[in-house]
């Protein structure tokens, strides 16, 4: 049977070509529940399709090789399959401080992580967003596309307001940063990762190679960083996290790079504001602590070992005390995967609200294929997981079922 797609979007007026892309560099084990490839592309499609934007769009799935026999189903939520393989190999690469090794084993995917820097070839579309299979986007991206080919700023939330570029200088990369993690040997946040599970970019083939060149030349060390400039202390540096943080930071200063506020693109959530020897995580050069007597106020707390000399009235943001109308993206990390069934009473409330965001558009993805609901008899955080879960582990998990149907139509609001 042919199973044909057909998704309807309402836009206005836009030349502009914008692409939502995702990677998959690889298929699941034989005993796994496929969300990977399953689940999180397929709900992460719909939340873009749900959103009425002024811009067309094309949803694109950047395959490797490695992963062809288990996404053919990926046109069925609307992706175009695009198979693609790193643009070097890792036995070619320098391997000065044994980068082959550590680009090989450190973060999700070894070497394969590259597979994001293919998005820098798509120049037929003007912006490329890209993102992780376990986000969900929540409002429009209208504002990024704007800053992007219009120099907008106005409708996005920049970190660094005082370092916004002139207006005659073109923006080419929106990103956020893993204040998570860190960074086990630097506080200048310029040097903290660049989270790789969402940014936009501006196609561009020399810069495409420009970035090849960096990585082919492995000037990489566990103890100090990229080029021994401190970019690195923390999961994920060898790879995409560290070397576009390196990249941006160094040899493309005035690349037209913009960071983005990371409590309202790519939230991971749940964190605290201060670091434990108090100092703001978004500003981490700067004392987090404020007055005594506005302890309890405002939207952070203070670590009572905080020495009264660092004391501070300016408030640091929390991530947490965001509500849902404020997110634009929210990324599964902290708050763990929906489809890991955690345990909610360990997360506050904006954990619980993004992981009942997820499961209720999983619901009305299905809804719309024609497929039966899950009972409610299941019983564990009904409210949240709404019956998609049997108990608080992956295991208890009900995993997606394809469309049986020869025609998915995915209507949007």
């Amino acid at each position: 049977t042919t199973t044909t797609t057909t998704t309807t979007t309402t836009t206005t007026t836009s030349t502009a070509k914008i692409a939502y892309v995702i990677s998959i560099t690889g298929c699941p084990a034989a005993n796994k529940t496929p969300t990977a490839v399953v689940d999180g592309p397929a709900v992460l499609a719909y939340s873009i399709q749900r959103l009425k934007s002024k811009y067309a769009y094309d949803l694109i799935a950047m395959v490797h090789p490695n992963a062809t026999h288990c996404t053919s189903h990926l046109p069925l939520f609307g992706y175009t399959i695009m198979e693609r393989d790193l643009g070097f190999d890792r036995m070619t690469l320098k391997n000065r401080h044994n980068y082959r090794k550590y680009i090989r084993y450190d973060g999700c995917c070894g070497e394969l992580e590259f597979l994001k820097l293919e998005a820098y070839t798509l120049v037929q579309y003007d912006v490329v967003l890209h993102l992780d299979t376990d986000l969900l986007i929540l409002q429009p991206m209208d504002g990024i596309v704007d800053a992007m080919i219009g120099n907008d700023t106005s409708g996005i939330d920049v970190l660094h307001k005082d370092r916004l570029l002139p207006p005659s200088q073109e923006i080419h990369f929106l990103f956020t940063r893993d204040y998570v993690q860190m960074s086990r040997w630097t506080n200048i946040t310029s040097k903290f990762a660049v989270q790789g599970g969402f940014f936009a970019l501006k196609p561009n083939i020399r810069l495409y190679r420009r970035l090849i060149h960096t990585i082919q030349r492995g000037d990489f060390n566990m103890r100090s960083g990229w080029n021994s400039k401190q970019y690195g202390g923390y999961y994920g540096a060898p790879q995409v996290q560290g070397m576009l943080s390196y990249f941006y930071g160094e040899h493309f200063k005035q690349g037209g790079a913009v960071e983005l506020n990371p409590c309202v693109y790519n939230s991971m959530v749940s964190f605290p504001p201060h670091t434990k020897d108090g100092r703001c995580r978004y500003y981490a050069n700067e004392p987090a602590a404020i007055a005594p007597a506005d302890k309890n106020a405002g939207t952070t707390t203070v670590d009572d070992t905080v020495d009264d000399s660092v004391v501070s009235h300016r408030k640091c943001q929390s991530c947490s005390n965001m509500t849902m109308s404020e997110l634009h993206s929210t990324h599964y990390t902290v708050c763990y995967k929906p489809w890991a069934c955690p345990r909610h009473k360990f997360f506050g409330q904006l954990c619980k609200d993004t992981h009942k965001a997820w499961f209720t558009m999983r619901r009305e993805l299905e809804l719309s294929w024609g497929q039966e609901l899950p009972t409610t008899d299941h019983g564990w955080n009904q409210n949240t997981t709404l019956g998609y879960c049997k108990n608080q582990r992956s295991t208890g998990y009900i995993p997606m079922k394809l469309p049986t149907t020869t025609d998915v139509r995915v209507s949007v609001r």
